[in-house]
């Protein structure tokens, strides 16, 4: 279930009280907005990899992860594509989309492919015996920039993504002087509707150091904190 980007709007203007903090004008409301989505998904992968790194089969980690690719699942994507020729360097290379965040598994008919550097792909790829060669039965791929290169293989790549969140956006239109939500041209958050609080917060703080306002940052700041505190509870 997404997050309602009017729900967190309100929730924000309540917090910030116009009277005491300064006015967060939708405009600005709407870059922060963004950002603060932008950060909670990316903390996603960083928490992903660390825990994948510690040692043993803690349950709890282990339901920590499932958690997180849990909330992942919504910006995953499956990609199935004809590999266009790739040239000297090797069997064929695949452009990837300009919305990606993150490369999941990349598959040779359901086998997945290793990644490995560029100089090692050219190590394993010269003429020399090697013992162990490229073929559709033990791929490799090397991963430059937005391209992926293949090797030992030919005629499709499967992949999967973590693609960037939409834009969000506050719809509303002005009467009286007044902004007014308009839900026909608004977008809501690509998230968990757990992460409505977070979000909420991550907008105080991130308004408060943009708007030179110390005393709004601060009060996102701490009730950020105080919410982690209690999830490690």
């Amino acid at each position: 279930m997404a997050v309602s980007i009017d729900t967190v709007y309100q929730r924000v203007l309540a917090l910030a009280n116009k009277e005491q903090r300064g006015y967060i004008t939708p405009q600005e409301f709407n870059t922060f907005a963004n950002q603060a989505q932008l950060e909670i998904v990316e903390q996603y992968l960083y928490d992903i990899n660390q825990f994948n790194r510690l040692n043993g089969n803690d349950t709890n980690y282990s339901d920590m992860i499932d958690l997180i690719e849990d909330k992942l699942s919504v910006l995953e994507e499956f990609v199935h594509q004809t590999v266009a020729n790739g040239g000297v360097d090797g069997d064929g290379k695949t452009i990837l989309p300009a919305n990606l965040l993150k490369l999941g598994k990349v598959l040779q008919n359901n086998i997945a492919a290793d990644q490995v550097t560029y100089q090692e792909a050219i190590h394993l790829t010269r003429p020399t015996g090697q013992l162990i060669t490229p073929t559709s039965n033990t791929p490799i791929y090397t991963l430059i920039k937005n391209e992926i290169q293949l090797y030992g293989w030919t005629g499709e790549c499967k992949y999967t993504y973590i693609r960037r969140p939409n834009i969000v956006s506050w719809g509303y239109i002005v009467i009286s002087d007044k902004a007014m939500h308009d839900p026909n041209n608004t977008i809501d958050f690509e998230l968990h509707s757990l992460e409505e609080t977070e979000l909420v917060y991550k907008i105080l703080t991130l308004a408060g150091i943009t708007l030179k306002r110390p005393d709004l940052s601060s009060t996102g700041a701490a009730l950020l904190q105080t919410k982690v505190q209690q999830e490690k509870i």
